[in-house]
């Protein structure tokens, strides 16, 4: 052993030496086998990203084209926003373990420098340990809040990427319009080009006019720029596409493929069941309510108590006395209980009224978005029939026959019947018609993939999709007004009992007796089937005065601002904030620890009540909450109200416009038979019989426009009623008057035209619209004083109204905050409960209160200043203050101008009602008959005849414009100055 021994000292240094050795030895081998790794992950990524890096580039820079689902589902994988909405959401489902666990327990050690000296020894140290368990349910009811939370997230990502799809589509059928137009100038300039050398062969052969070859150059400049603004256009497309691409500005775009023509094979109510079924913000709304109603549930745990478990522990040491007691130096051990008191009815119940006001906010909420996602849809399929038969117009009828017809002219230009001008106009006609062909195309295109956005039509998205189904539905609560003023000043208490009775009444408009008599009762559910007092109410013609209170009372966006107007009263009712009471209660409850002695670290037991002057603070600041809240109720009626007073004056325009251009068509007909009779005497040319083929045609397409946008407006009125979409207001569902065999129905598939729009052979006479406006239908046309319309405004619009709201609240707040330096009631309780002997009474070593007023604090201030009033958040308070108040001004000068351009306006549409109708219509009528006559007879050309029928159409159309311009021009006066008058 002592050779063994002696060895292992006298060879130390070589075996330290081989030890360190062979330490370096592994630690390079190991950084060595790092590093190795780490560039062997590194060339994979690299792989990876040069594959990927490919993989776009061969999807943009190969001669194939690209379809417009390849780069919808490139978009898919690289845009940033869906990533974005896709992170959202994990962290959605991330907060789910967040809300159902319990608080983090507490741990407390506390050290004494100088022992406390108790019966059985000094306490040189405690600890204790408490957890606080919040009451059976509170968390599962939490942890189903978020749940909803994630299934909203997911939605909202589902959103997002039907949003991104649709910016694709629009942008790819735009550059391929821009594209196919291109490629339509450039083939239209060459042939303009050739006309050129045609007119200049033609001018010096004596053949055609100077004229002709200055119209010629013109044309050909014209479509010169028609192709540098395309062409700049096209760049901008691009740059548009490769945004939302996640590329480049300037990357490039190869050839797109042009995608079918595919017809939408579903009607129009079916498309409303889909949007009902999959369209993600109806969806949401569903989920807001089933949110709210888990906050009712969640709101209801006030009313019990959250409980505390503890344990304690405190170290004793040996008492230093001569006859120490048996059980001398024996540590203490105590359990802790504690629990909240929620006592205080009158906050508990504000809580949860407010919970079920929420819940009724976001029903009339979805209502309103069902409602609005509906009108769109309506509107939108409008556009599609529309461009769909456009395209079916321009490919089947017009273009073919301007084609036609640019032969013939060639044909008789050469022969010497002809003019070169006739030739050059219809040569622009057929370039006209080709770029309306590529533009209804692209509308078509954009308007699809907007309607499946819309109806919400599945897109693999490439995530997993799956949507938690655990949120309790069919939940009924019965509401109750539980509402109380304690704490509130007289004055608060007024104010609120004004503002609820304001909540009742509209601020912008005022309904006269006999509407609010007709309308009682009908404030029901949008979706629910209407009394029958309002069925026949809308058949019989109703004025706009009654559809305004039907708007007041039912719409679903007044509804909603109503239930918040009630929210915010229910969350300032009870407005003493009673949480610190309770807290000092836990503090009591956690003080009771007998048997081991009063503690310096323990907190006092002594409850603190705010001062006076500071539960009025709350008060009129509540009250001002609610001011705020009845402004934004009456910016949602002010919106509503306008919204129904310009579709009324639209619906009124169309009607007008219906009968107007059914009776230019009538006429447009007779003038095609006199041109076909001039024809066949060989008195005029075939030129003449088209152009007025192609003006029927036009005309025809024209009436059914019409008739889908009064179809529009219709909608568009009951979605602001919140009434059925199926029914009947007045007598709007007029027939489409009488379209010629030449339009070309019989080339579109029978089931994409719903059965409404498909017009009859004839039209019978009693079922034309009156000639001349009814009498209540006609705008007053009396213009106010614009200084009358300053102050109303000033005074009246909801804006201002709001600023000033929030300015003096924040006053009341900063005022409240000052307030609070004033010393607090004291109930009684000593401050020093720990050290009673040498802090109280005759034996007291120092006085329980300050005597004297120190100089840094001065004469007559409080004896506890709040150190908060000279903190930075005061002063960020005091400048968002004045803040708001530049606001204030910078609104008042935008509303001057709005009140300003809204008057011009009305003033310009009364100016111009009055000129049609008293000059202007009478001698285009007047033209008219001796136009028709001078062509019968010779003496006028057919250009010059149809330019007086269009002309006589035109300014009937723009009196009937005009009048519904003053109606227009008076309702946005109306919402801008905040008061009908």
């Amino acid at each position: 052993m002592y050779v063994i021994i002696n060895y292992i000292f006298e060879n130390e240094a070589v075996m330290i030496k081989k030890f360190i050795l062979s330490t370096c030895t592994t630690m390079c081998l190991f950084v060595f086998t790092e590093i190795y790794l780490l560039n062997q992950a590194n060339a994979q990524l690299s792989a990876h990203s040069s594959v990927s890096e490919a993989q776009k580039k061969d999807l943009f820079s190969n001669n194939e084209t690209i379809s417009l689902s390849e780069i919808i589902s490139y978009t898919l994988e690289n845009n940033p926003a869906i990533q974005i909405s896709r992170e959202r959401w994990q962290q959605t489902e991330d907060q789910y373990p967040v809300a159902i666990s319990l608080p983090d327990p507490q741990f407390i050690v506390t050290w004494f420098p100088r022992p406390i000296e108790t019966r059985m020894g000094p306490q040189d140290w405690n600890a204790s340990i408490s957890q606080m368990i919040p009451f059976p349910g509170k968390l599962a009811t939490s942890g189903k809040l978020v749940e909803t939370d994630v299934a909203v997230a997911k939605l909202k990502t589902d959103a997002t990427a039907q949003n991104i799809a649709f910016k694709v589509a629009a942008s790819f059928h735009e550059l391929l319009y821009i594209r196919q137009a291109i490629a339509i100038a450039e083939k239209n300039l060459e042939l303009l080009q050739e006309l050129r050398l045609l007119a200049e062969t033609g001018y010096a052969e004596d053949k055609s006019l100077f004229i002709d070859v200055i119209k010629t150059q013109s044309k050909l400049g014209q479509i010169s720029y028609d192709l540098l603004l395309l062409k700049e256009l096209e760049q901008t497309e691009t740059t548009a596409m490769n945004a939302l691409l996640n590329r480049s500005p300037d990357a490039f775009i190869g050839d797109l493929e042009p995608p079918p023509i595919t017809y939408l094979e579903y009607p129009l109510e079916q498309l409303y069941q889909m949007a009902d079924e999959s369209q993600e913000e109806i969806a949401i709304s569903r989920l807001n309510i089933k949110k709210a109603e888990i906050g009712v549930d969640m709101a209801e745990y006030v009313k019990l108590p959250d409980f505390k478990l503890g344990l304690f522990y405190a170290s004793i040491g040996n008492p230093d006395v001569s006859m120490p007691p048996v059980d001398a130096g024996e540590d203490a051990v105590g359990i802790q209980f504690g629990l909240t008191l929620p006592i205080w009815a009158g906050k508990n119940n504000s809580r949860i009224s407010q919970a079920r006001s929420r819940v009724t906010e976001e029903k009339a909420d979805a209502s309103d978005t069902a409602n609005s996602v509906r009108s769109q849809i309506r509107s939108l399929y409008f556009k599609l029939n529309n461009s769909r038969r456009l395209i079916s117009l321009y490919s089947d009828t017009l273009l073919p026959q301007a084609q036609q017809s640019m032969t013939l002219a060639g044909n008789w230009f050469q022969e010497g019947k002809g003019t070169f001008a006739d030739f050059v106009e219809i040569q622009s006609s057929v370039y006209n018609f080709q770029l309306s062909i590529a533009r209804a195309r692209a509308d078509y295109g954009k308007t699809m993939a907007q309607i499946q956005t819309l109806v919400g039509k599945p897109v693999d998205y490439g995530y997993d999709s799956t949507n938690r189904e655990t949120l309790s539905q069919n939940k009924k609560h019965i509401d109750a007004d539980n509402h109380q003023n304690s704490g509130l000043s007289p004055k608060a208490v007024r104010e609120l009992q004004e503002a609820k009775g304001l909540k009742e009444r509209s601020s912008f408009i005022t309904l006269s007796p006999d509407i609010e008599k007709k309308l009682e009762g009908i404030g029901g559910k949008g979706n629910a089937a209407p009394p029958i007092q309002m069925e026949k109410l809308l058949q019989n013609s109703p004025g706009l005065p009654l559809l305004e209170g039907i708007v007041l009372k039912r719409n679903a966006g007044i509804k909603a601002a109503k239930a918040k107007v009630q929210a915010e009263m229910n969350a300032f009712t009870q407005v003493e904030n009673l949480d610190q009471i309770l807290y000092r209660y836990s503090a009591f409850t956690e003080a009771l620890m007998n048997g081991v002695g009063p503690m310096e670290s323990s907190e006092p037991i002594s409850k603190a009540f705010p001062f006076p002057g500071v539960s009025a603070l709350k008060g009129r600041a509540a009250a001002q909450s609610v001011k705020i809240a009845l402004a934004e109720l009456g910016m949602a009626e002010r919106e509503a109200i306008t919204a129904m007073r310009k579709a009324f004056w639209q619906g009124i325009y169309l009607d007008k416009a219906y009968t107007i251009t059914s009776e230019t068509l009538e006429l447009f007909r007779k003038l095609h038979k006199v041109a076909d009779s001039l024809y066949q005497s060989g008195k005029t040319s075939f030129q003449d019989v088209i152009k007025i083929t192609i003006k029927l045609n036009l005309l025809e397409d024209n009436i059914v426009s019409i008739h889908e946008s009064r179809l529009n407006i219709k909608s568009e009125m009951l979605a602001l009623m919140d009434l059925p979409r199926d029914l009947s207001i007045g007598v709007d569902d007029f027939p489409v008057g009488t379209l010629g065999s030449s339009y070309p129905y019989d080339t579109l598939p029978s089931d994409t035209l719903p059965p409404e729009t498909l017009p009859p052979d004839t039209l019978p006479p009693d079922t034309l619209p009156p000639d001349t406006l009814p009498p209540d239908t006609l705008p007053p046309d009396t213009l106010p004083p614009i200084s009358t319309i300053y102050a109303m405004a000033f005074e009246n619009r909801h804006e201002l109204i709001k600023i000033r709201a929030m300015i003096t609240k924040m006053e009341q707040m900063l005022e409240m905050a000052e307030t609070m330096i004033l010393p607090e009631p004291d109930p009684g309780f000593s401050r020093y409960d720990d050290k009673a002997v040498s802090k109280v009474g005759s034996a007291a070593t120092n006085p329980a209160f300050a005597t004297s007023i120190s100089p840094s604090r001065g004469a007559g201030s409080p004896l506890k200043p709040w150190i908060g009033t000279t903190m930075p958040w005061l002063e960020q308070t005091r400048e968002e203050i004045i803040s708001l108040g530049h606001t204030l001004e910078n609104k008042e000068a935008e509303t001057r101008k709005m009140v300003r351009n809204a008057w011009s306006d009305l003033e310009k549409a009364i100016r111009s009602a009055r000129v049609y109708g008293d000059s202007i219509l009478d001698l285009s009528s007047s033209a008219l008959g001796v136009s028709t006559r001078e062509y019968e007879a010779g003496r006028l050309t057919f250009s010059e005849v149809t330019a007086s029928y269009s002309e006589w159409l035109n300014i009937r159309l723009a009196q009937a414009g005009a009048i519904r311009d003053i109606g227009i021009a008076r309702a946005e006066l109306q919402r801008i100055t905040g008061k009908s008058f």
